[in-house]
């Protein structure tokens, strides 16, 4: 990085040669020399009033600093006159004119989209030549770019010298955003777990706020379960706030978080009569309420594939072990509740997903086996009974899913795909690691 001390530049031969050696350093591309944004600080020495800026105290020490990639270093002058400011004043306009950025600090330290200039006293006041820099202060192992300029922090993963006490921390992220901000980076993102939960205020009050909330799942990421999590372990794995802040002077273009839950719904019939379907009753909740006779549902979790949710609620609530067949139908849904005043996760829009699972043929009825925790019965019905319960009569919604699963069961070939479904299809993505289910009608 340069330093440079503004009162220095005494003529404008100096002010154009350094534009000069900025343009050559931008023309080379010399990495050495990169450029990155420019700051003027004259904060210190300028207050508000009615009039705009004007002149404060004289023991103040206004600076100038030129910042590369992760440093911003700032040089008090020895002398500060009009004739200074005037100098200033035209450097800045020359590095404007080189593809430089110029910006001003408030006395808090937060950046101007614009380069403000004071009216000052005519007599010079007196500063030692000492000067401050202010370095990243997180390894860069730990600062997660992004491919729109943005960064990522695990609250985890920074040291526990700077985060074991909140206004450590506060620091360390201060100088991080004034370096973030120079380098005209846009979205921030601090992910902190519960157990760091004290680092939440700092966080707001240095201008983040509350993004979502996520919750570690063994599944997350993997695509399978871990056989070794207890549904204790599950229930206890630590919470995570993810906040934001959009650095920019416009509009945040972050993202909202997760806005859907996705649903299942387990369409089971008899392995000997597929004019039978398998019916569930719940223990608890808006379908118990009702004594509603439904299918196996559940939501996916993290990392989850449809097809693998809809297996793994199968076999959660009846005990039994289905394959995957297609899908028959989803909807979409929205909720019809203030968000605010919800405490469920009704608040979020939903896919739901009707799948049809296969048994094996030699099924015995001695083979399920209800869920202690969540169901009540279970038991075989014809699809036509099911349909006709009270609650669907005068759903058009629900009445059109119904006859969908009528028309499934008297399509379905137990040796065959169902054809008017979606069949699953896991392929490599190939420009990276990983496979996706790809869910495609099985005529196409």
């Amino acid at each position: 990085h340069f330093t440079v001390h503004v009162s220095r530049i005494k003529t404008r031969d100096h002010i154009n040669f350094f534009s000069l050696t900025l343009i050559r350093a931008v023309d080379l591309k010399l990495k050495t020399m990169k450029i990155m944004a420019a700051s003027l600080f004259l904060s210190s020495i300028i207050r508000s009033s009615t009039a705009g800026f004007a002149a404060a105290t004289r023991n103040t020490r206004p600076s100038f600093s030129i910042a590369t990639r992760s440093t911003v270093t700032t040089a008090t002058n020895s002398k500060f006159s009009t004739k200074t400011l005037n100098q200033a004043r035209s450097f800045s306009t020359a590095l404007l004119a080189t593809g430089g950025v110029v910006a001003t600090s408030s006395a808090g330290g937060n950046f101007s989209a614009m380069a403000a200039l004071c009216e000052p006293d005519e007599e010079e006041y007196d500063c030692n030549d000492e000067g401050t820099t202010v370095s990243m202060p997180f390894p860069e192992e730990i600062v997660h770019s992004d491919t729109y300029n943005g960064v990522t922090l695990f609250a985890e993963e920074i040291d526990q010298s700077q985060t074991s006490d909140a206004s450590i921390f506060a620091k360390v992220l201060q100088n991080a955003l004034t370096i973030w901000k120079v380098e005209g980076r846009k979205g921030i993102w601090i992910h902190v777990p519960t157990s760091l939960s004290h680092l939440i205020p700092v966080c707001v009050q240095n201008g983040f706020d509350f993004h979502v909330v996520k919750r570690d799942h063994p599944t997350l990421g993997l695509g399978v379960a871990n056989d070794d999590d207890s549904s204790n372990e599950h229930q206890n794995r630590e919470g995570t706030l993810v906040l934001s802040q959009w650095l920019p002077d416009t509009p945040s273009r972050l993202p909202y978080g997760p806005t859907h839950q996705v649903g299942i719904g387990a369409l089971v019939l008899h392995p000997k009569d597929s004019t039978k379907m398998l019916v569930v009753q719940e223990l608890t909740g808006p379908a118990a309420a009702r004594k509603l006779w439904k299918m196996p549902t559940g939501l996916a979790d993290p990392g989850e594939d449809v097809a693998d949710a809809a297996v793994r609620e199968l076999e959660e609530e009846t005990g039994l072990k289905g394959t995957f067949d297609s899908i028959v139908c989803f909807r979409q849904a929205h909720p019809t509740v203030d968000r605010r005043k919800s405490s469920n996760a009704a608040a979020a829009s939903d896919l739901f997903f009707v799948c049809l699972l296969r048994l094996p043929e030699d099924y015995s009825i001695d083979h399920h086996e209800a869920q202690e925790e969540e169901i009540a019965a279970i038991d075989w019905k014809s699809i036509e009974e099911y349909s006709s319960q009270d609650l669907w009569q005068g759903s058009p919604l629900y009445g059109e899913i119904n006859r969908i699963m009528k028309r499934a069961a008297q399509q379905v070939d137990h040796h065959k795909p169902l054809p008017d479904a979606f069949v699953e299809a896991k392929l490599p993505v190939g420009f990276r690691p990983g496979t996706n289910s790809l869910y495609m009608a099985s005529k196409i």
